[in-house]
């Protein structure tokens, strides 16, 4: 018997710490697995930066549109 793993294109938007954004394309299997170890790193980083600054690490959704848009300019 054949396995096959079935995966699929999900749009996330980075956010760093200090605001800058990036809309990458992932390829994952497990989707919920994927975006609570995006959490977690966010989190982490969030958890590092030094008293009195931004704490803006996250990730947002994003569309595939959104993705082509970024990759153009």
């Amino acid at each position: 018997m054949e396995l096959q793993s079935i995966s699929r294109d999900v749009y996330i938007t980075h956010v760093a710490c200090d605001g800058k954004k990036t809309i990458q394309c992932h390829s994952v299997w497990d989707f919920d697995r994927f975006l609570a170890a995006r959490l977690k790193d966010c989190a982490q980083l969030n958890e590092h930066q030094e008293p009195g600054q931004p704490r803006l690490a996250c990730v947002l959704p994003a569309t595939r549109e959104e993705y082509l848009a970024s990759k153009k300019s």
